[in-house]
Order: C-alpha cells, then structure tokens, then sequence
C-alpha cells in the first residue's frame, strides 16, 4: 500500500523543511492565489490550495 504524502508537520519534525521555508511558501500563495504549489526543499511540493480544499467546510448554522 502507498504510504500517504508527508505532511507540513512531518516535514518539520524531521527537519527537512524549516519555518522559513513554510512562511516563505504561505507568503507566495497569498501574494498570488493562482500559485498552487510551491516547492520547498529537497523537492517537496507545498500545495496550499489543495490543503485547504481538503478541510471539510462547517456546517453553516
């Protein structure tokens, strides 16, 4: 079975991204929102749009 892809918090931990390189990725998608991934190091693709796509929406009340 294919393991899942790493997540931002994975990457972390086991210092293979740094919080610069996050905050640098999180600064270009909101500077464009037509960026939909964004690489970081050793090859890592951060999509920030696709990870916010797949936050389940609240229920509106």
């Amino acid at each position: 079975m294919a393991k899942e892809p790493a997540t931002v918090s994975e990457l972390r931990k086991a210092s293979e991204v740094t919080d610069q390189e996050i905050d640098a990725a999180v600064d270009a998608v909101l500077a464009d929102l037509a960026t939909e991934s964004y690489p970081l190091a050793n090859g890592w693709p951060l999509d920030l749009v696709e990870m916010l796509r797949s936050i389940p929406a609240r229920p509106k009340h």
